[in-house]
């Protein structure tokens, strides 16, 4: 049976496919597909920049005013992690949609899990076998083959 194993947070993505094998009797993940993410990065100086053009000036060169207000970013976490959530989700629905895992277990932290799994297609939802709501990313593997038995 071809598992998926999904490890996410907001500014990283890791697919393994689980393997295990009759010789051994351990298990091993196998990478499948893994990206940083630009949403999640909280290093907003990473996005945006002061270039020249960003903000309005006074008469005054290069002394920057209070009109320049229009040009400031409102809710923008709220927005970046609107869209990281939304790219996992896609992420997660495409390697299960194309019919090579069976079945997947999920790995999020609370904060982000039930909002991937609500935006994740109906057929990838049907295939989650498994649902831990804590932040594996960066654990090492036999951490994670532990928080999936």
């Amino acid at each position: 049976m071809n598992k998926l194993v999904v490890l996410t947070d907001l500014g990283t993505f890791k697919a393994y496919r689980l393997e295990q094998d009759r010789v051994s009797s351990t298990p091993r993940l196998q990478p499948v597909d893994a990206y940083e993410s630009v949403y999640g990065d909280d290093r907003i100086g990473r996005r945006l920049s002061d270039q020249a053009g960003q903000f309005k000036t006074s008469g005054h060169a290069g002394v920057a005013t209070q009109d320049g207000a229009d040009g400031e970013r409102h809710n923008i976490w709220l927005e970046n992690e609107r869209r990281s959530v939304k790219q996992i989700a896609e992420r997660i629905s495409k390697l299960l949609g194309n019919g090579e895992f069976e079945s997947c277990y999920l790995a999020a932290s609370s904060e982000i899990n039930r909002e991937i799994v609500d935006h994740l297609t109906p057929e990838a939802r049907r295939k989650i076998e498994k649902n831990v709501q804590c932040n594996l990313v960066n654990s090492p593997k036999e951490q994670v083959l532990q928080h999936f038995k």
